[in-house]
């Protein structure tokens, strides 16, 4: 075997176990780092789960100005959860994880934050619309930006998140 031929080979690095304490297929550095990436990635949403809800659940004001804040606020956030759901995808394929069940939930995962983007979208639109009369000068100027900003993201977010979570159910379908 040359040299070359030796360096493409998968390297096992951790020699798992089964119930019987027997050794089974040695774990190679892909399937780690798949895990790795997924236990990662689903750290990473879950951290912007909690952020979210302590935002809407723990944080809430009665000014009316609050609801437009938090929802920009989350049109901000929603990079995080969206990069941490393309970890999870990369991590479960790189691991070898094929499973039906597994694209389904990634697949209602990418249609649930797009739906929630075209939602925050709406609803800062709508608060914008509200709220605008009541301000002037510049703080009038900095709710137009926030508002575009918000709006934009929320529409290029839910634009892009909702085709790939359908592509993603009719893949487990073709199976």
């Amino acid at each position: 075997m040359s040299s070359q031929a030796k360096k493409d080979t998968a390297t096992p690095l951790i020699r798992s176990q089964d119930a019987r304490g027997a050794g089974s297929e040695p774990m190679n550095w892909n399937t780690l780092a798949g895990v790795a990436l997924f236990v990662v990635a689903l750290v990473f949403v879950l951290g912007t789960v909690i952020d979210f809800s302590t935002l809407w659940f723990f944080q809430r004001q009665d000014q009316p100005t609050w609801e437009f804040v938090a929802l920009s606020n989350i049109a901000e956030g929603l990079g995080r959860p969206i990069l941490g759901l393309g970890l999870m995808f990369a991590g479960s394929s790189l691991a070898g994880w094929h499973q039906r069940w597994l694209q389904i939930l990634l697949s209602l995962g990418s249609l649930f934050l797009g739906l929630i983007a075209l939602g925050v979208t709406a609803l800062i639109g709508t608060d914008y619309v509200v709220l605008a009369p009541l301000v002037e000068g510049n703080q009038l100027i900095s709710m137009k930006v926030i508002a575009v900003k918000a709006a934009t993201l929320g529409t290029l977010y839910g634009l892009a998140l909702i085709p790939l979570g359908i592509f993603g159910f009719r893949a487990t379908k073709r199976r």
